[in-house]
């Protein structure tokens, strides 16, 4: 009897050492060791068994095949491959993540704290310089104020008319306090009259100095309202992908591609490369279709910054205060030109005989609003920064594949898990293109756009068409309120170059430069605003330096010319460049050129400090 049993024992010996083998393992002691780290080992056998109940590992294994897996760690096998995919996502967005929201809080406070600044200095200069009580103006400054924050918030605002209400509602308390400067005989009927006729005084008794304040504002404004939404929606983008939720489709492709090798005892064979790359493009196929938006997007806002630095918003405020003060002065010391017409609107009459009202203004306001150098300089920084993000989405598939310590990089290895076998993978990664990844990838049954990234991709499309739209009309703006270009090709409006003097259109009008005509008119200085007579003298001939001819295309060509009459000295255009753009040769140009930008301002900003 003991001799049957002893023979009983070897041969039940043997056969479990061939069925142990047949699986791939003796044991199951490194797949516990393994699995010990996301969850309890006591679900892992000490040997190999049989478990009908496999679905996501049973691909490649024969009838009855023992494994080191069973239907208690399958799931636990998805669970962390959702995790290692998430956290994935989460890492390559953190960075940018911090770097937004940090910026966009810092913007957008910078930004409270230029209207506050503006504000105090605005109210200190109507108190201090023209001696108006501050209770009488407090009210209407703030409205105006409160209504650039409204604005940036939300798109019920306009600014034309804030501006064109501001001065509305100040003119009844100069006339009371500076002009007329007879309170006892000022009544609500005068304040009423005034606010509501200020446009059809003639002549305006603030010039053209409210249309100029609102132009300025409304284009400093719309840069900054468009580049804040496209920051939330960036930042939206990244809180969106954070919390992206895998379908199971993707989770279970993954436990394939990561642990379905445990379940043979193959814990240190890492998974093919183009096994991973079919999974993760796959899994990551909907994400990669926001790569396009998000790309744009970025190269609009890098757009953007480079216009928000021609025209900072610190300098329009600046130029608001200004242009408050101008145009209150120019109320003040023009009030002979236009009190008849408000005696007739209103019935108000000046005592002429009274002396003209002198601002005291050698009394300065100690409010700085100099903030402008930080922020220009924190833009670049911010930009630069995006523009390393592009291609997050579109990469991060490959980027996920391309870690050597988890994954094959030879892509003709046979020595890696290709998801049946330790052997070579034969099928050829499909390209990014969802339609391509739901029509051909062999690893994961991909479906179309989810709904909620959808909606992210179009709102991505939507914010980048209100940007491309603000720009196009910052640029109509600039173009309109510059100099005519000295470069008679490139016409930059840089107002530098002495060469030129006068434009001629078509062999008619002679345009120049308004300022210089005071002395050298060929000094180039350039601002364009002071007035000049456009009367035309036709019996002088000027030399002209620059003739702009309507071609046959309906557009203006720039040719030097000599006196008007001559034909003109043709200069040919440089021919356009037919070599295409790579990737990254545009991004390295993007990110060498916003840092241009930025080492420009940051010398700037350091020799203002040191002044």
């Amino acid at each position: 009897m003991a001799r049957l049993t002893c023979v009983g024992v070897i041969i039940f010996s043997v056969f479990g050492i061939i069925y142990s083998l047949s699986t791939g393992t003796l044991h199951c002691r490194g797949v516990k060791d393994e699995f010990a780290k996301i969850s309890s080992q006591d679900l892992v056998p000490d040997l190999p068994t049989i478990d009908e109940g496999l679905s996501i590992c049973s691909r490649g294994l024969t009838p009855r095949q023992a494994t080191c897996c069973s239907k208690e760690t399958e799931p636990v096998y998805a669970v962390a491959s959702e995790t290692y995919v998430m956290n994935n996502i989460r890492a390559r967005n953190k960075f940018l993540k911090s770097v937004v929201t940090t910026h966009l809080q810092y913007y957008r406070e910078t930004i409270l704290e230029l209207i506050q600044h503006t504000l105090n200095n605005t109210r200190a200069k109507l108190s201090e310089w023209y001696g108006i009580p501050t209770e009488e103006h407090r009210h209407i400054v703030n409205n105006l104020f409160l209504s650039f924050e409204d604005f940036l918030k939300s798109n019920h605002v306009l600014v034309e008319e804030s501006v064109s209400k501001f001065f509305d509602n100040i003119l009844p308390v100069i006339y009371k306090n500076v002009i007329y400067r007879d309170s006892k005989s000022w009544t609500p009927a005068h304040a009423n009259c005034l606010m509501k006729h200020r446009s059809e005084i003639t002549p305006q008794p603030f010039g053209k100095n409210p249309e100029e304040i609102a132009a300025n504002l409304n284009n400093a404004l719309g840069l900054s309202k468009s580049y804040l939404e496209a920051l939330a929606v960036i930042l939206e983008t990244i809180n969106n992908t954070d919390n992206l939720a895998l379908e199971n489709e993707c989770k279970n492709a993954v436990v394939r591609l990561q642990y379905c090798s445990h379940c043979r005892g193959f814990i240190d064979v890492k998974p093919c490369n183009g096994f991973c790359l079919n999974v993760m493009r796959g899994c990551l196929s909907n994400m990669a279709e926001l790569g396009s938006e998000w790309n744009n997007i970025i190269t609009s806002i890098e757009g953007m910054v480079r216009e928000m630095s021609d025209k900072s918003l610190g300098d329009a405020f600046k130029k608001l205060s200004i242009g408050i003060t101008d145009a209150i002065f120019h109320a003040v010391t023009t009030e002979r030109n236009f009190n008849k017409s408000v005696q007739d609107l209103c019935g108000i009459t000046i005592d002429g005989s009274s002396a003209p009202f002198t601002p005291s203004i050698s009394v300065t306001s100690n409010v700085q609003t100099e903030v402008t150098g930080p922020l220009s300089i924190e833009l670049m920084q911010a930009t630069m920064n995006l523009i390393d993000a592009k291609g997050l989405y579109t990469n991060l598939a490959d980027d996920i594949c391309a870690e050597p310590a988890k994954f094959e990089q030879n892509p003709q290895s046979a020595t890696c898990w290709n998801g049946t076998e330790i052997s070579a993978y034969l099928r050829t990664p499909v390209e990014l293109d969802i339609l391509e990844q739901a029509r051909n990838n062999p690893e994961v049954k991909v479906t179309l756009v989810q709904p909620d990234l959808r909606r992210l991709k179009e709102k991505l499309t939507t914010v980048n068409q209100i940007l491309q739209t603000q720009m196009h009309k910052s640029e109509r703006f600039r173009y309109r309120g510059s100099m005519i270009s000295d470069d008679p090709i490139v016409l930059d409006f840089s107002g530098n170059d002495p060469k030129i003097g006068n434009v001629n259109i078509e062999g008619g009008t002679t345009l120049f430069d308004d300022e210089d005509l005071n002395g050298d008119y060929l000094s180039g200085s350039g601002s364009g605003t002071e007035d000049i007579d456009s009367t035309i003298d036709t019996s002088i001939k000027p030399d002209v330096d620059v003739v702009l001819d309507k071609g046959n295309g309906g557009k203006y060509d720039v040719n030097q010319g000599g006196e008007l009459g001559q034909a003109p000295r043709t200069t040919p255009r440089p021919a356009p460049s037919s070599q295409p753009l790579d990737r990254n040769s545009s991004v390295h140009g993007s990110r060498a050129s916003i840092l241009v930008l930025f080492i420009a301002l940051y010398v700037a900003h350091v020799a203002t400090g040191r002044r």
